[in-house]
C-alpha cells in the first residue's frame, strides 16, 4: 500500500451512444510542464526515480491500460519515514489516479503489456535526478530474477536501495 500522503482519486467516467469520456483530473495543475505517455512490455523495471532539490518534480500517474508494482521510496531526509519503500499492485480496471508529492521516488514493474500515463509539475533536471534500484527483498518476495527484466542502461547503473540508504542515514 502506498502512504497516505499519495493521494489516489477515481476517475470519473460517463457513457453514452457516443462512447465514453473519462476525466482523469478536473481543476488547474499549476506548473504541469510535461504530460507523458510510456508504453511497455511485460517485465519491465523503470526507475525508481527522483530530483532532489532545487528541481524537485511532482507526478500524477495513471495506468490506462494493463497491471504495474508500483513504487516509491521516501526520499525526505527530515521524515521518520526516509528511506522507507512502498509498493502495490495497480490494474487499469481500477480507474485510480496517484498524485504523488515530490519528496517520492517513483517507479514500476510492469505486469503486462502497459499503456501509462503521467503529468509532471516542474522541470525535468538530469543533473537532479537520482535513480535508485528497488530493494533486494522485493525481488524476492515477487520471486522475481532481476536478470529477466528489462531494463534501461540509465536504471542499470542506478544505486543499490541497501548501499543508499546505508551511506545517507
Amino acid at each position: 500500500m502506498f502512504p497516505s500522503d499519495v493521494v489516489i482519486a477515481r476517475c470519473k467516467k460517463s457513457t453514452d451512444s457516443r462512447g465514453e469520456l473519462i476525466i482523469t483530473h478536473e481543476g488547474a495543475i499549476n506548473d504541469v510542464v510535461a504530460i507523458k505517455r510510456s508504453i511497455s512490455k511485460r517485465n519491465v523495471l523503470r526507475g525508481l526515480h527522483f530530483q532532489k532539490d532545487p528541481y524537485p518534480q511532482r507526478k500524477i500517474i495513471e495506468v490506462i491500460e494493463g497491471s504495474i508494482i508500483g513504487m516509491l521510496i521516501n526520499m525526505d531526509d527530515n521524515s521518520s519515514k526516509y528511506g522507507e519503500f512502498y509498493s502495490m499492485v495497480i490494474h487499469s480496471s481500477e480507474g485510480q489516479v496517484f498524485h504523488i508529492p515530490n519528496h517520492y521516488a517513483h517507479g514500476f514493474l510492469t505486469i503486462t503489456d502497459v499503456l501509462f500515463q503521467y503529468f509532471t509539475i516542474g522541470a525535468y533536471t538530469a543533473d537532479s535526478e537520482i535513480a535508485i534500484t528497488p530493494p533486494k527483498y522485493f525481488f524476492e518476495i515477487q520471486n522475481i530474477e532481476k536478470n529477466s527484466l528489462i531494463i534501461s542502461d540509465k536504471d542499470r547503473r542506478a544505486f543499490c536501495y541497501e548501499e543508499y540508504f546505508s551511506q545517507s542515514k
